[in-house]
């Protein structure tokens, strides 16, 4: 059984990259670590998915960030938060995610004893205001944001 975040990512054919490589450059600038050295890995899930899943609404990223005893995972969706289906698109994405932890990627959630999650959405565009359908919908359906950036840290 897969120890550590890398190994996990791997065993589930995708593909580990350090830091937060995995995401794209245009995004990077909006991603920023408390302490980068505790960053574990990335990956692109949008991509390395898109083979098995095509026709889905598949989620961005993970991000893996490490403190002394404890793994905290960030499923991170970057997109626009323009316009009112913004929320229902992410939502779906979300949902997709869901699924997909519960079947083939459920080691990704369990591969140490305590691993701590969270799911956030990162703007790439004007953020809606506090209140609004948007932050109301992603509360409900258990998702931080929209916000324009980002800070991984210890959860």
């Amino acid at each position: 059984m897969p120890r550590n975040f890398k190994e996990t990512v791997t065993d589930l054919g995708l593909t580990y990259r350090s830091g937060k490589q995995a995401i794209s450059e245009k995004n990077k600038s909006r991603i920023t670590a408390k302490d980068t050295k505790n960053l574990g890995g990335s990956v692109d899930l949008d991509n390395d998915l898109l083979e098995r899943y095509p026709q889905d609404n598949r989620w961005d990223y993970v991000v893996a960030y490490n403190s002394k005893d404890k793994t905290s995972l960030y499923f991170i969706e970057i997109h626009s938060a323009c316009g009112d289906s913004k929320a229902t698109e992410i939502v779906a994405k979300k949902c997709w995610l869901d699924r997909w932890l519960a079947t083939e990627g459920h080691s990704l959630i369990s591969f140490a004893s305590n691993i701590k999650i969270v799911f956030y959405w990162v703007t790439t565009d004007k953020t809606p205001p506090l209140g609004s359908k948007a932050h109301k919908i992603m509360a409900q359906k258990g998702i931080l944001g929209p916000k324009p950036r980002l800070e991984i840290k210890e959860l």
